[in-house]
Formats: C-alpha cells, sequence, structure tokens
C-alpha cells in the first residue's frame, strides 16, 4: 500500500500521523495497552530520532516502536524498532537515537506505557480517520489502532488489535 502523494521529508525535522489541524491535548495512555496510529513515508528515508512529548510527568516508563504494514493493519506487522525505555518522571521530550531505513510505504507508530504520564496528543477531531468508520450513522471516525499488552520489550509481529476512534498520540520520527 503507497501512502497519498506528499512532500518528501526533509532532514532534520520531525514527523508525526497526519492530522487535519493543531489542536493538540494532554493525553495519558491505559496501562498495559499498545496503541499504534498509521505513518506515511512519502520516499525511501532514513530516521535518526523517534520520541514524543511528556506533558505530565509521572514515575514509570513508556517504550516507543514501529511496526511495518500489514494489508493495511499493524496486526501481524513485523516489529521493525523498539525505543527501549524512556523515563516519564520528568516533563520534557522523550527521545530514542535510531537507524531506521523505511522505504516507501505505510507504518504503524507505537506506544506501550507503565505510567501516568501525560503525552502530546492530537484530539480525534483533528486527526485523520484513515481507519475509516463502523457504518454511515457513526459519530466517530476511526483513528487508531490497540491491543492488549503486558509492558515490557515491544511485541514481535504485532498483536491482534481493535479499531478506536480516541485521539491519537504525537509519536514522531525525525528524518536523518
Amino acid at each position: 500500500v503507497s501512502p497519498p502523494p506528499s512532500p518528501p521529508h526533509l532532514a532534520t525535522r520531525y514527523y508525526c500521523a497526519p492530522q487535519l489541524g493543531q489542536t493538540f491535548s494532554g493525553f495519558s495512555p491505559s496501562f498495559n495497552q499498545l496503541v499504534l496510529c498509521a505513518f506515511p513515508v512519502p520516499q525511501t528515508a532514513i530516521y535518526d530520532r523517534i520520541g514524543i512529548y511528556c506533558s505530565g510527568a509521572a514515575a514509570g516508563k513508556i517504550r516507543l516502536g514501529v511496526y511495518a504494514d500489514n494489508n493495511g493493519s499493524p496486526a501481524g506487522g513485523a516489529l521493525l524498532q523498539d525505543s527501549g525505555e524512556l523515563d516519564t518522571a520528568a516533563i520534557g521530550i522523550k527521545e530514542a537515537t535510531i537507524n531506521l531505513n523505511l522505504p516507501l510505504g505505510w507504518y504503524w507508530l507505537a506506544i506501550l506505557s507503565n505510567s501516568n504520564a501525560g503525552f502530546r496528543g492530537l484530539s480525534a477531531g483533528v486527526a485523520f480517520a484513515l481507519l475509516g468508520a463502523t457504518d454511515l450513522s457513526a459519530t466517530a471516525l476511526s483513528s487508531r489502532a490497540q491491543a492488549a499488552q503486558a509492558y515490557g520489550p515491544l511485541p514481535d509481529p504485532c498483536p491482534a488489535v481493535t479499531i478506536s476512534s480516541s485521539s491519537l498520540f504525537m509519536i514522531m520520527l525525525r528524518k536523518a
């Protein structure tokens, strides 16, 4: 599956899931829940950072990751990157250095937490509903996938997921 045409990612710039606006909010992931959002790569690129902004500190850790797409779903997709543990005890940037070469296509950015920390995110109203709706009467469009997952190293492959209209976390990759 190829991503829609878009400008190439620029060196040393950060990129997240597609969005309709800039309404940032603070969100806390549920304990033991893997949350994933679709991420388009418009041309082959190397990414050297994965990160998120912690807007509300709390004791604990998070892991960020990247999964391969599996026919429009993260379920069954290979784990391409696990950030390792990032501490959430202080407000600020939570970032890991990576070396990830991604060809043109769709991928899935992931977060797994054992912390009550808050993170910058996009409310469901400004996130692209890339995962559709269940029917024409739907009052919320789907923007993310999620799975029950005990905290620890990210699973490989991605487990079975459910689709949700909940808000997105602003997990970002930086192009090298």
